[in-house]
């Protein structure tokens, strides 16, 4: 999408994502829209319950068996710091000293696996295609004294080089149009009680490490590394943000001028330092943890995985999703349906 290009994000990211999973009223399937976070769950093939229709979503989830944690991303203009916070502990609006980051994260979990799925974005902060650059006037933070001397820091060029970024996007959030942000999903799966074989999809070799895995040579490992160090200069995936500039080094570079390319993206490094999808770690440590890639993960070709909709989890050639009947027997099983699109 023009001006929310990035080095470190491909041409196509996920949309919209549902999960499904077997619980004790059948099938529950919880959706999340990308562009606004809202949760939508349902249950298949019979609704929930009329004693439990009026819970929220999460007591819905705990009545079917399955934990759900629902959260958002808040930093707080005293300290100048952020953290995921329970939706259900927030008010409705949420207003200074806390900043809304207009991120949001569910995890999904039962017995046999956990499946997390976070609404990320890309900040386009202007000063290109036309587009104006966003200004921060210091004089909004005049009641909170950490956020002040941030700002000041931040346009003179003497903020630290590892907070520079945080800081900057704490303080144009509080003012940022919705416009600026372009909003994308991220799946992680940090726990799966199954052995290689019995997952499945393609998301199924990411999840679980294969029993064998592949060697690499010593020397292809310090040829990657040799083209990973022309960029060192770019910050770590999972860094508050990708970025098609760095920002002002005190000393080395002026501060940032009207027109100056702007710091682009804005993501939690805790979300994305590990080895789930998503997650950034050069060829070699790839192939060592996971072996080859792609397609190995699934029956067929990719295509024979296409639907017509998130919501057809057990429908296509080779799905092995099935739950039982309501309060029958079941079997615990978990499918994740996306939607895939172009920036």
């Amino acid at each position: 999408m023009p001006g929310f290009e990035a080095e470190d994000i491909t041409d196509t990211v996920m949309g919209d994502v549902e999960v499904a999973t077997c619980g004790h009223f059948g099938t529950a399937r919880l959706f999340m829209n990308s562009s606004d976070g809202g949760l939508r769950l349902s249950f298949h093939p019979h609704p929930i319950p009329a004693a439990h229709a009026s819970l929220s979503i999460e007591q819905k989830m705990a009545a079917s068996g399955v934990k759900l944690i629902d959260e958002q991303y808040i930093c707080s203009l005293r300290r100048m710091t952020c953290e995921w916070v329970a939706s259900n502990k927030l008010p409705t609006t949420v207003v200074a000293p806390q900043v809304d980051m207009r991120y949001s994260r569910v995890k999904v979990r039962h017995a046999d696996i956990q499946v997390d799925v976070t609404r990320n974005a890309m900040v386009n902060l202007g000063g290109k295609n036309g587009i104006p650059l966003i200004e921060v006037d210091c004089g909004d933070f005049s009641g909170y004294e950490l956020a002040a001397k941030a700002c000041k820091a931040v346009q003179d060029g003497s903020a630290p080089s590892h907070r520079r970024q945080e800081w900057l996007l704490i303080l144009v959030m509080t003012t940022l149009p919705r416009s600026r942000q372009f909003h994308f999903t991220q799946i992680e799966v940090p726990f799966v009680g199954y052995s290689q074989s019995e997952v499945h999809g393609l998301l199924g070799v990411r999840a679980v490490k294969p029993a064998s895995t592949q060697t690499i040579d010593p020397a292809v490992r310090a040829a990657a590394a040799a083209r990973e160090a022309l960029f060192a200069d770019r910050s770590p995936t999972g860094f508050i943000g990708a970025r098609d500039r760095d920002p002002p080094l005190r000393d080395r570079d002026p501060p940032l001028r009207d027109g100056d390319p702007p710091l682009r993206g804005l993501r939690d490094d805790s979300l994305t330092t590990g080895p789930g999808v998503g997650g950034r770690v050069s060829a070699s440590n790839t192939a060592e943890l996971f072996g080859p890639q792609g397609e190995g993960a699934i029956v067929g070709h990719y295509s024979d995985y296409i639907v017509e909709s998130l919501s057809e989890h057990d429908s296509f050639k080779y799905s092995r999703f099935a739950c039982a009947g309501a309060r029958k027997e079941y079997t615990w099983m978990d499918h994740i349906a996306m939607r895939a699109y172009r920036e």
